[in-house]
């Protein structure tokens, strides 16, 4: 168990930096991350875990979408990775 502990930490934390930067970048994606946060919260106050469940699988695929597509593309014109 520590292992898998270990992997989401760092996944979680990789994660972040992507998403951190969307989220300053464009502030109409962070307005929509706060909606989707208060209507998880709102299931769960709920009790709904089937709405609760539904939420949070949507709204962690918009967070993989961001995670993909937020940071700007560091390639060189030959399409190349810095090193």
């Amino acid at each position: 168990m520590p292992k898998t502990a270990g992997i989401l930490k760092a996944f979680r934390n990789t994660g972040s930096l992507y998403i951190a930067y969307g989220l300053r970048r464009d502030p109409a994606v962070r307005a929509t991350a706060n909606d989707e946060h208060r209507a998880i919260l709102e299931a769960c106050r709920a009790r709904d875990k089937e709405l609760a469940a539904e939420l949070v699988r949507e709204h962690l695929i918009v967070g993989a979408t961001l995670g993909r597509t937020g940071l700007p593309d560091t390639r060189e014109p030959s399409g190349e990775r810095p090193r």
